[in-house]
């Protein structure tokens, strides 16, 4: 099983219990370590050390942290920019130059902004309202984008879709001017009149940072993807693989997951075969990062109804089958239907090692009340399967979430 330590970063703290007050500054950390857990205070440097207890380990042995009491956020559900590799940042955007767009970052719960600036090249939307609750989680399928089309696309407040180019978007200087195709000259249009903006579709790019990277989720439910990251207890700091560097103070940090490195997601490798049986006619695909239903993953933990950001969604009956050549010690996820769209579900969950069944208490009958954590030894094995199998009620909102679901070397 993965190392789990809870420590107390800098300050002195008294006992947890889930349901108390938020103990400010404690993490809940794993490592690759597998051996016995431990209260320590801990230090991830800005060369790539982590030392606790009088241990100092390489960051490559990091796998996560997190605030032990505080449920992950939903995505933003205010304006926020979504860039193109999905990462997600609540805030106000301050204005652009036609390279670069500011953004006036919402990380913590409320009030103090950090500026972040992001080439142009490297956003998809840029949202000034609320989106609706119904959207997509993939950009490129918003209903009023044509993802065909080399051109942006405005959204106006009044539903009115424009397809062009924009010209200039300076808000301090005025309105954003915008060339709809077909008119000859651009127009101004005031942002108390604009929902949101998407860039090309064949523009917006965004490399991912070279090895092992960081994924970092915020009080404000802002998602970012860092290339480097560090904290010392009070302040957190991260550059993304732009270059756009930042600090904030570290209890504005909710969770931080490692990417790459010794750490692989399973959303992101492909599986050795996938079957799926349907109940009826409809059959529901096996989903990167996101339910079934094209949701955001969401699941009842002992810390409340959570979202996650990376895993598998899964319909009964499901049986995927990945390759492990035996080179992973653990296989980690935390599983459970759907908080939403799988209230009335109920499954039988299996994992399989080898062919050889793994007993997990809470596996069998699993509704959505609570998702059950795995950590599973996997050291020397070749192949794991995992299974959704109909539970007693036929297919009826038998959507599964795999959050998390990932394999530690």
């Amino acid at each position: 099983m993965l190392f789990r330590i809870v420590f107390p970063l800098i300050f002195l703290l008294g006992s947890h219990r889930v349901g108390a007050a938020e103990p400010v500054g404690r993490y809940e950390l794993q490592t690759t370590d597998p051996k016995e857990s431990r209260t320590v205070a801990a230090v991830l440097s800005p060369d790539g050390k982590l030392t606790f207890d009088g241990t100092t380990l390489p960051v490559q042995d990091l796998v996560s942290l997190r605030l032990p009491t505080v449920p992950l956020p939903p995505l933003p559900t205010e304006a926020h920019i979504v860039l193109a590799n999905g990462d997600r940042i609540a805030g106000e955007v301050l204005g652009g130059d036609g390279l670069t767009i500011r953004v006036a970052a919402m990380l913590g719960k409320a009030g103090k902004s950090t500026e972040l600036a992001f080439p142009l090249s490297t956003i998809s939307v840029l949202w000034f309202t609320p989106p609706p609750q119904d959207h997509p989680l993939d950009a490129l399928k918003y209903p009023w984008i044509d993802a065909t089309k080399k051109q942006d696309t405005l959204k106006l407040r009044n539903g009115d879709v424009l397809r062009g180019t924009l010209e200039r978007f300076a808000p301090a200087s005025g309105p954003l001017r915008f060339k709809a195709s077909g008119d000859t000259t651009a127009k101004p249009f005031e942002l108390n009149k604009v929902a949101a903006v998407a860039f090309d579709p064949s523009l917006s790019r965004m490399k991912a940072p070279v090895g092992q990277s960081f994924r970092i989720v915020t009080r404000s439910g802002s998602r970012l993807t860092l290339a480097t990251a560090s904290f010392d207890g009070t302040a957190f700091a991260g550059a993304t693989s732009t270059g756009a560097k930042f600090t904030m103070p570290q209890d504005d940090l909710v969770a931080l997951d490692t990417v790459g490195g010794k750490v692989a997601f399973l959303a992101e490798r492909p599986a050795k075969s996938q079957k799926v049986e349907p109940f009826g006619t409809v059959v529901w695909p096996v989903a990167v990062n996101r339910s079934v239903r094209e949701a955001p993953l969401r699941l009842t933990t002992r810390f409340g109804e959570e979202t996650f950001d990376r895993g598998l969604g899964m319909h009964s009956k499901t049986t995927v089958v990945y390759d492990l050549a035996g080179k992973y010690r653990t296989f980690g996820s935390t599983v459970g239907l759907d908080r939403v769209s799988g209230r009335k579900g109920n499954v039988d969950v299996r994992i399989l090692l080898d062919g050889r069944e793994q007993t997990i208490a809470g596996l069998k009958g699993l509704t959505a009340d609570a998702a059950v954590a795995i950590r599973l030894d996997v050291t020397g094995a070749k192949e794991l399967t995992l299974i959704v199998e109909y539970g007693g009620g036929g297919d009826v909102q038998d959507d599964v979430n795999w959050a998390e679901a990932k394999l530690v070397e």
